[in-house]
């Protein structure tokens, strides 16, 4: 799934919300756990409240055995009968995926609902640790977060040394879509010291043509797996061999999952980044 942001009016009222639970939530009261993303679910297991979710988000797909757990939202909606019934004494929602429609509705129905938001990577270790508040996991949570600030010390130490390389992020073959800064997707190229070409671009996954490519002419291609198959990815870029990523065999397809969800699992997607990145030939 692709992860990108509502508009910024809603930003703020989010981190309201955020902050506000932060302070008011009873630690260790939550005990059935509902996400309406398949991030949120992969924060809940990472905070240590993985058996307290009753209910996920369509795509859920890990830790695998949310896999099993009723689906409760889809890309058209909730379903509000099945989230009922499910009795949940937290539903947790994110301002870039689900509709103020949508929890108004859940809060209309009198239904503990919250709303997180999320504009960087620092934000998902925060978000973890709120949740093990919530959900009385503290310790886990805290040993988690630990664990992840660590290993992103680390890829940061690792890859300090690598001479910054312009990048091309490719989310779709038809249409050609791209990233700006506005996306998480763009703070990781960065970190791994690349340039996003199409940075400052408006929008967050502005359409752009190939003749846009071929002119900044990048020395890695990032390819989002769900861009389509691998042949299909590789056929297309052999058209253009005077751009640099392609003539040195530089265009690498990304685990989606990993560098597009707000997740804890970002650090892997960045690895792979990074590596890319680092064996860049000038």
């Amino acid at each position: 799934m692709i992860i990108f942001y509502r508009a910024q009016r809603y930003i703020f009222l989010a981190l309201l919300i955020f902050f506000s639970i932060q302070a008011n939530a009873a630690q260790g009261s939550i005990k059935r756990i509902i996400t309406l993303s398949p991030h949120l679910a992969e924060i809940v297991d990472a905070a240590g409240a993985g058996s307290a979710l009753v209910g996920v988000s369509i795509e859920s797909d890990y830790p695998f055995f949310v896999r099993s757990l009723p689906v409760v939202a889809d890309a058209y909606g909730c379903d509000y009968e099945r989230i009922v019934a499910l009795k949940p004494d937290l539903i947790i929602a994110w301002v870039g995926g689900n509709s103020w429609a949508e929890i108004h509705q859940l809060q209309t129905l009198q239904l503990p609902v919250r709303v997180m938001a999320f504009e960087q990577i620092s934000d998902i270790p925060r978000a973890i640790l709120i949740v093990g508040q919530w959900a009385g996991t503290t310790s886990a949570a805290e040993r988690f977060v630990s664990q992840f600030n660590q290993q992103r010390r680390h890829l940061q130490k690792q890859y300090a040394r690598v001479p910054s390389k312009k990048v091309f992020y490719q989310l779709s073959l038809q249409p050609l879509l791209t990233v700006t800064h506005r996306s998480v997707i763009s703070e990781v190229i960065e970190q791994c010291h690349g340039e996003n070409i199409f940075g400052r671009a408006v929008g967050v996954a502005p359409q752009i043509g190939i003749e846009d490519v071929v002119e900044k002419n990048p020395a890695v291609i990032l390819v989002s797996e769900q861009a389509g198959d691998a042949a299909a990815i590789q056929k297309f870029w052999a058209r253009y061999p005077q751009i640099d990523a392609v003539h040195n065999h530089r265009v690498v397809v990304i685990h989606s999952d990993l560098i597009e969800r707000y997740g804890p699992r970002i650090l892997q997607g960045m690895q792979q980044v990074c590596q890319a990145i680092a064996s860049a030939q000038d």
